[in-house]
């Protein structure tokens, strides 16, 4: 499962219960104390929205969970294990003090939680490609291309997508894309906003006169 960046505030005051009946979970006037093996649940303090994740049957990629947050106090598919890290001497139903560093895993899948630097694109979603991950910083060097057949009235039609890179030093990449399209895809992430290269994007659309398509990703980074 992936998570890009979600600051983990983590108050561990929340719903708790054990996976194992050999798991000490004692409270204390400090609050509960939790142990390796406990089963927790994270939750906004503002939203009161709970970490949550499941298994979504994409067909293809990289097998990876969906991760959100999700507003129901009885949700299944919000509970997590706490576990050591790897190569360390924690024991089962061991007591964890502050500043240590633990795993979380979900109780359903058993898949780990984890963060990643690895960024997607449209395009690599539709060619079912990781082009993005490999090239410097995640950004786009060059204009990558990518055609598909679909079905329509009856016969194959093609679409071709073009793939522009978004750095200001490409300027005059894509206005030679936008004069050789019929659609233009914007692609604006919540968490960019409209940057100076949306709005170029934009007017250098509009100078083709080609139709506009704005394709709002990462919508849900702003439920915490």
């Amino acid at each position: 499962m992936a998570i890009s960046f979600f600051g983990l505030a983590i108050f561990l005051f929340l719903t708790l219960d054990s996976d194992f009946t050999s798991s000490p979970i004692s409270t204390a006037s400090a609050g509960i104390q939790i142990t390796y093996g406990s089963v927790i649940k994270l939750m906004h303090e503002r939203t009161k929205f709970r970490l949550h994740s499941h298994d979504v049957p994409y067909g293809f990629g990289s097998g990876q969970q969906s991760i959100t947050g999700f507003p129901n106090i009885d949700d299944s598919n919000s509970y997590w294990i706490v576990r050591p890290v790897p190569d360390t001497n924690a024991q089962q139903g061991d007591t964890i003090k502050g500043g240590t560093i633990i795993r979380l895993q979900h109780m359903r899948t058993r898949k780990w939680l984890h963060s990643h630097l690895l960024n997607t694109t449209l395009l690599d979603y539709i060619r079912k490609s990781k082009v993005a991950a490999s090239e410097a910083r995640g950004i786009t060097q060059g204009m990558g291309a990518y055609k598909v057949q679909v079905p329509f009235d009856g016969k194959p039609q093609t679409f071709v997508f073009l793939n522009t890179p978004r750095h200001e030093a490409f300027r005059a990449m894509r206005a030679r894309g936008a004069r050789v399209i019929d659609i233009a895809v914007i692609v604006v992430a919540t968490d960019d906003g409209i940057r100076p290269q949306i709005e170029e994007a934009i007017a250098h659309a509009k100078a083709a006169r080609v139709r506009i398509v704005i394709a709002i990703n990462k919508v849900r980074l702003h439920l915490f």
